[in-house]
């Protein structure tokens, strides 16, 4: 996402969301606790405003519920403002 490449994100994005559909409670379990938790990680705000718009939205609501209390500073941070559209 740092790096905005488009083909990079949204094909590894697509691999995670088709895996994580067809896998049973241990992949979903994995890809939930060990790749959404920390999928915005050390990634800036502009990045992740950006990637968040390319997250399917399955997979954003794994990283929703996973933050809970603490979910609307995150997400207001990931919602796209005009300049990033």
């Amino acid at each position: 996402m740092i790096g905005r490449d488009v083909s990079r994100v949204d094909g590894h994005l697509v691999a995670i969301l088709q895996t994580f559909q067809r896998g049973g409670d241990y992949i979903r379990g994995l890809i939930d606790a060990n790749y959404m938790e920390d999928l915005f990680y050390e990634v800036e705000d502009v990045d992740a405003q950006w990637g968040w718009l390319r997250v399917p939205p399955p997979l954003r609501q794994l990283y929703i519920d996973c933050w809970g209390g603490i979910v609307p500073r995150f997400v207001e941070r990931l919602q796209p403002t005009e300049s990033t559209q």
